[in-house]
């Protein structure tokens, strides 16, 4: 059976935000689940704001921890970033959803809704939900050392492979992977050592890389081409709407200035 995250960040201001974050199913691999959400998620915007974008150069720097360490950034000690807040049950103002789902299908999907037509302001939003995330997750398992270093390993490695030039449409799905394979190993070590994971619920396999390694057999040849929905199209139907007054009022100044001679 398919495993399924579906991730909400509501912005109740443009400087607090809330998240929520259901699961499927529960069980000892949902940690795994969150870091592969997390690095689908960084990537994917990265991907979309592209290289020459300032925004995705910060987001790789913060992520890398160049300006400060980023345990001041999950405990909210971290400036120009949104604070994170528990969510009271109201809707934000501006939502970006995601859908993470892996087993014997991957498919991410990222989709931001009650923004403006032209898509005003998404970047900042996109930028700074990689960023509650981290929060949120760090948070979540708070006093986990072991989880908390590994999801700092997958932000790292996320901004490595923006920096290396190397990501692309087509090998983002097997980055995702491949980060989260590497910082999920710890934690997976300490499940095994501690009897909370047995080795047969590891798929008759021991290690992580051959766990997951099904996961890297059903990851897409070229992700770009699979159903992800995302951002990058947000302000499609600013334009569409743009394109259609301007045909109206175009055509009905044409209709007076003919019946008008």
């Amino acid at each position: 059976m398919d495993k399924v995250l579906n991730l909400e960040i509501h912005y109740h201001r443009p400087d607090a935000a809330s998240v929520i974050l259901k699961y499927n199913q529960y069980d000892s691999d949902e940690m795994f689940g969150e870091i592969l959400l997390f690095c689908f998620f960084t990537l994917r915007v990265m991907w979309n704001l592209g290289r020459d974008y300032e925004g995705a150069n910060s987001l790789a720097a913060i992520l890398s921890g160049a300006f400060k360490p980023l345990p001041l950034l999950t405990n909210n000690d971290y400036p120009n970033v949104a604070k994170l807040m528990e969510y009271q049950g109201s809707p934000g103002e501006e939502i970006i959803f995601a859908n993470l789902t892996y087993g014997q299908d991957i498919i991410f999907e990222l989709k931001p809704e009650v923004f403006d037509v032209f898509g005003k302001g998404i970047e900042y939003y996109a930028i700074s939900s990689v960023l509650i995330l981290l929060k949120y997750l760090v948070k979540k398992r708070e006093g986990n050392e072991i989880y908390r270093n590994a999801i700092y390993k997958a932000a790292l490695e996320c901004s490595r492979i923006y920096y290396s030039e190397r990501l692309t449409g087509d090998n983002l799905v097997w980055n995702a992977l491949l980060i989260t394979n590497s910082s999920f190993k710890k934690i997976r070590e300490n499940q095994l050592a501690n009897g909370s994971v047995k080795t047969e619920e590891s798929n008759e396999d021991s290690t992580v890389d051959e766990h997951f390694g099904s996961l890297l057999k059903s990851a897409p040849p070229s992700p770009s081409r699979k159903v992800l929905r995302d951002y990058k199209c947000s302000g499609l139907g600013g334009w569409l709407i743009l394109m259609v007054f301007y045909v109206f009022f175009t055509g009905l100044a044409c209709f007076f200035l003919l019946f008008n001679k």
